[in-house]
């Protein structure tokens, strides 16, 4: 549990560095989303390959010394930028007029959670169970070719 309360609070923090400390934030926050996306993808992979290699506590060490080399760069480096926050000039809106772009972001945000959520759990399962059918399927179809000739 612990892990997971420290790695909540990334997001938090990761994405208010980014966009109180740089002037141009399209290009930083796409490579942290594309970066976020990597991960997602590679993790698995990666911390299967080292469970099966050296067991599943292997993996907490890796993110730990991950974390503490992690630690220790930012405790240290004295290039990061603190208490700086660019200023942006933005137009004045009312709260009225944002009611509408709030509550369709809110759908968005909601329709994206369930369609990532299933490819991470209902997806896998999915596929399995159709891999299957389509082996069987081909088998079949194999068989009769094989005993045709």
């Amino acid at each position: 549990s612990l892990l997971g309360a420290f790695c909540s609070i990334y997001h938090t923090a990761g994405l208010t560095l980014i966009s109180h400390t740089l002037k141009k934030l399209g290009k930083p926050l796409g490579i942290h989303g594309v970066a976020g996306s990597g991960g997602i993808t590679i993790a698995p992979l990666f911390a299967g390959i080292l469970a099966a290699s050296f067991g599943w506590r292997s993996v907490y060490l890796v993110l730990a010394l991950i974390a503490a080399a992690g630690f220790f760069y930012l405790l240290f480096n004295t290039s990061i930028p603190t208490g700086s926050v660019v200023e942006r000039t933005q137009p004045a809106t009312s709260r009225k007029s944002m009611v509408p772009f709030f509550i369709v972001l809110i759908i968005i945000i909601i329709l994206t959670g369930f369609v990532y959520r299933s490819f991470l759990t209902i997806f896998p399962t999915y596929l399995r169970y159709t891999f299957k059918k389509i082996l069987a399927v081909g088998a079949i179809f194999l068989s009769e070719k094989i005993i045709k000739n």
